[in-house]
Parts: structure tokens; sequence; C-alpha cells
């Protein structure tokens, strides 16, 4: 029976010599057969090496072909395209070899492009590590790692760290040590790793330049907490799932804070700290949980301008409108929250201020309630409403009654723009009344209707006709599309195949 063709195969492809070490012939030399291997053996290197030199040739020649024929990079200057690969590098920054974009693809192209990139530190200012990179970490990833924050140089580093609660703990160790010698270079960090390695971050004592940190933890249940500790100050906060007790940083120059799934007392301990706070957001903001006291009288944050509540249930809604003051609040925005209608009226002539942009978007209870909120911020310039209200027409919703009304012009006095959500279901034969009050007319109007796919043709003709007459109307369709454009170049269209026809 013939060998089997593998183990031949395997014999061929090892490196091992197979002739005898101590091959001597009765007449002192060795056989034929060692003679004439050692000669092959001979060649076979030197073949090596003529390949290993054409191979050499060769790249210095993909690189010459690579000038002579690129018609982008090669013909710009090098700061040129030192920045087109800067916005390349904006669009995948994971730190992944089997991504098919990816900033490390910029080095596999030609030689030239390897030393632009790897010598251009704004590519390198971007670095994603998430769970693909920790199942399959290795030390090859671990220099690939320590390599890519070498390259960003100097400049601050935007870091997303994601990783799986069943990565190994010896892996964040290694990528947590990796990260801290650079700490003083972190300007936007994102952590959504296991709650139990929190405390291997933090990296030096030194100035560290942390503009934006956002904590969104991956508990495990039973799992054992640690503190995330920095002697940082940064700008803006974000917590998901996360106690302040476990963040002990510097809250003097915080001004933004996003709190997602955190209790109602951790909240305020949240205003109660940073002197400067500016912007507000919430999102399911739960009972309390005992960490920290609730306050007795309303907490005032003077320099809050910005205020958005998001799913927020009507207990929760009622005790945080009762316990803050925002004198100075420009924007406010309520999203899918519960209606306290008297204690809202309640929290606006607590804080007496003048509100100028106020979006809510809600259910369909809010309609025949909107307008006695409405009354209390005459201040209002910018209105976005999206609620349910097929129940009734506009003519039986007071607040439409009274924004299209001539003899209502203390109705919101200074609106300059009005936009309704696609859920606020107001039929859009009925909005060119609005226009119809002399103190509308310079009113900018948006609609959006996005889950219908037309206009009636009498409706959009009524529209083109307040847009040829200056009114600013814009009714957004399927694709963010105006509406009102396209019927207009659907006109034109037909007018002219019409006299092609004709002809």
């Amino acid at each position: 029976m013939d060998p089997s063709p593998e183990p031949i195969r395997s014999q061929l492809m090892t490196t091992k010599v197979l002739r005898p070490d101590g091959c001597v012939m009765p007449d002192g030399n060795r056989c034929s057969a060692c003679t004439e291997d050692i000669a092959l053996e001979k060649q076979l290197k030197e073949l090596e090496n003529l390949t290993e030199k054409i191979h050499i040739r060769r790249r210095a020649l993909r690189t010459v072909m690579n000038q002579n024929h690129d018609r982008l990079i090669h013909r710009f200057p090098p700061e040129i395209a030192s920045r087109i690969f800067f916005y390349y590098s904006l669009a995948s920054s994971c730190l992944d070899t089997y991504e098919k974009t990816n900033t490390l693809c910029l080095g596999a192209v030609c030689r030239k492009w390897r030393q632009l990139a790897w010598t251009t530190p704004e590519v390198w200012t971007w670095i994603h590590i998430h769970n693909r990179i920790i199942y399959r970490w290795n030390n090859n990833a671990a220099k690939l790692l320590a390599e890519w924050l070498e390259r960003s140089a100097t400049l601050p580093l935007t870091i997303r760290f994601l990783g799986p609660s069943n990565g190994h703990s010896a892996v964040y160790c290694v990528v947590t040590d990796l990260l801290n010698k650079h700490s003083a270079r972190w300007y936007d960090l994102e952590l959504d790793i296991p709650a139990r390695h929190f405390h291997l971050l933090g990296g030096s004592s030194q100035q560290n330049i942390l503009h934006k940190l956002v904590i969104f933890p991956n508990i495990s249940s039973n799992e054992a907490l640690s503190t995330f500790r920095m002697a940082c100050s940064p700008i803006e906060l974000g917590l998901m799932y996360w106690s302040l007790k476990y963040v002990d940083i510097l809250w003097n120059n915080l001004t933004v804070v996003h709190l997602a799934s955190l209790a109602l007392d951790e909240f305020f301990e949240a205003l109660r700290r940073p002197p400067h706070l500016v912007t507000i957001t919430l999102l399911r903001i739960e009972p309390l949980s005992g960490n920290f006291d609730v306050p007795n009288t309303r907490i005032s944050c003077p320099h809050v301008r910005s205020l958005e509540l998001r799913y927020i249930e009507s207990e929760v809604l009622g005790k945080i409108l009762n316990l803050v003051c925002l004198p100075s609040l420009e924007q406010w925005t309520l999203r899918r929250c519960a209606f306290p209608l008297n204690t809202m009226i309640s929290f606006i002539g607590s804080s007496s201020f003048g509100l100028k942009i106020f979006r809510i978007i809600g259910d369909r209870d809010i309609p025949d309630r909107i307008h006695d909120l409405l009354r209390r911020l005459p201040s209002i310039e910018v209105l976005q409403l999206g609620f349910m209200s097929e129940d009734k027409p506009p003519t039986e919703i007071l607040f439409f009654e009274l924004l299209c009304s001539p003899s209502e012009p203390a109705f919101l006095p200074h609106l300059q723009m009005l936009k309704f959500d696609h859920d606020l279901l107001v039929p859009l034969e009925s909005l060119p009344r609005i226009f119809s009050a002399s103190h509308r007319q310079s009113l900018r109007l948006e609609v959006d209707y996005h889950n219908i796919v037309g206009i009636e043709d009498e409706t959009a003709a009524r529209f083109l006709e307040l847009v040829d007459e200056g009114f600013n109307l814009r009714v957004l369709g399927d694709r963010e599309a105006d509406m009102i454009e396209e019927y207009k170049v659907n006109r034109h269209s037909q007018r002219e195949q019409g006299s092609i026809t004709q002809e």
C-alpha cells in the first residue's frame, strides 16, 4: 500500500536535517548521498536568501508603484494626507485587527501610508477596547494597545473601555495598567466594565485633563463593588446604575450631569456637590435608596439652564419638582414623564425662571391641560409638542384655539418656533389657521409626519401658497424629506411633462 501523503508532506515541510550526524565511510569521507544532500541544502539557503532579496526589492518597487499610480494620498502634501487619515480614524477606533474599517488598516496599504499613519498622533487619540478584544486577549493585543497609546504622543485621549463580566481578571489588570500610564492625558473616558475592577483605574496623582467621565458598570449578582478614585475635576459626568458613594472625584468644575436608573436621594446629592451645575439630564430615576439624606427644603441651583427629564413616574417627578429651585432655567424637556400639573405650576412659581425652550412629549391626557401650564411660561420662544390627540379635533383643544386666536396675543407672545412631533396628530389641513393670527405670521412652524407618505393635493397646495407668501413652514415626511418641497418639485415636473405632451 502506498504511504499516506500527509506524513510525506510533513517530512517535506520539516526543517530538521534527516541525514545522520556521523556519516563516515571506510575511506574517511561522507557517503555520496550525504555529500549531495549537503550541496542541495547550501543551494536551498542561497535560494532563500535570493527570495528574501527579491521580496525586499518588490516591496520597494510597490512603494514606487503606489507613488506613480495613487492619484490621491501620494499626491497630497503630508499635512493634508494626515488630515484625511484623521477623519478616517473617526469612523472606527476599535483595537481590533478583525475590523474591516480600522485605523490599523492604514498601515497595511503601503510603506508610505504606514510611515505617515504611524507618525500622525491625531489618528491614535480615540481608542475603543471592547468585549471581543478582552475575550481574545494575548501578548500581541497587549503590545498593540501599548503601541497605540504611544503613537498618540502627548495628545488628549478619548477612551471607551467595554468589558464582559466573565473576562479574566488578569486581562483587566494588564489593560488598566497600560491605560493608567497615560492617565494624565485622559480627556473623555467611558467605562462599561465589571464593577469589581473600577478600583484598578485612576492612574497616578499627577495633574490630568479629564473632561468627561461616564460610568456604566457591569454588575453581576452578589458581586463585590469597588470605587473609581481619581484626583480629577471633570466638566461632565454620566452615571448609570452606579451610586455616588463609589465615585471619588473632585466636583468643583462639574457643569453637566447625566444620571440614569439612580435613586432619588442620589440625584439630590448630585445637586449638592457641584457649585456650578449648568445642565441636568435624568432618566428613570428610582425611589429612595437610603444612601443619602433627602432635603427638607428646595435645593437652589442658580446656574442650571437646562433640565431634561425622561421616563419618570409621577411620585418621583413630584418630589423632584417640589425640592428643586432653578431660577436660571432656559430649556426644559419632558419625555414620556408623568404630568402633575399643579406640581409643575408650583415649580415654575418657585423658580421664577424665564424659560425660552420647552419640549414635552407625552400621553394623550396632556392636550386638555397643556394650556394651563403654558400660560405660566410667557417667555417661551421655542415650543415642541408631541402627544396623542386623535380623540379630539384641534378645534376642541383649547391650546390650539388659544394659539390661533387673534384675540389672545398674550398667549405665548414671544413664540418664534413651533414644532409638532409625529405623535401629535393634528390634521394637516388645520395648520394654516395658526398663521391667520397677525402676531403668528413670523412664526416658524415645523411638523414631523414621518409616518405618512404624502399629503393630499388640496392641502399641499394650500401649504405651498403659504410658503410662497413668505410663511416659514415645513412638513417632514418619511426620510425627513420636506413634503411641501417634494410637492412643489412634482407639480413642476408634471407641468413640464404636460407641456411636452401638448407639443
